[in-house]
């Protein structure tokens, strides 16, 4: 959308671009398995590497509607009488592309029930812990 824009707006654009590639690029298995280590098995780490494993796809499919929805003839129709972009953005473009992403919550959900985390974290539950009745 504004990767291609100058100044700081194209800079911050290119930039979540990048790390959303960098998210994608990394397994999800080595991302739950290092915050688990790190962060010890609790609901609110699992909770947030789930967010960091499934946010990127999200953001992919809210992009690709967005960019899509921006070619539409109504809003170059608003364009030509006058209207601001950002209401256009506010009031056109967002409701239009919501939709997708609100769809495809619930491959997100069955996603976070069955993936790897929960098994990184039963898996790291199996860690090594000193015997009982040693002194």
């Amino acid at each position: 959308m504004n990767e291609a824009r100058r100044g700081p707006v194209g800079l911050v654009a290119r930039g979540l671009s990048r790390v959303i590639d960098l998210l994608q690029a990394v397994p999800a298995v080595v991302v739950a398995m290092v915050a688990v280590s790190f962060y010890g098995v609790d609901m609110v780490t699992l909770i947030a590497t789930m967010a960091l494993i499934l946010a990127p796809n999200q953001a992919r499919l809210v992009r690709s509607e967005v960019l899509r929805v921006r070619e539409e003839a109504y809003l170059d129709a608003g364009r030509m009488s006058g209207l601001r972009e950002a209401r256009l953005t506010v009031r056109h473009v967002l409701p239009n592309s919501s939709w997708p992403a609100l769809e495809n919550l619930p491959v997100v959900f069955a996603l976070a029930w069955c993936s790897p985390p929960r098994s990184a974290s039963s898996a790291s539950a199996c860690r090594r812990r000193p015997p009982s009745g040693a002194p």
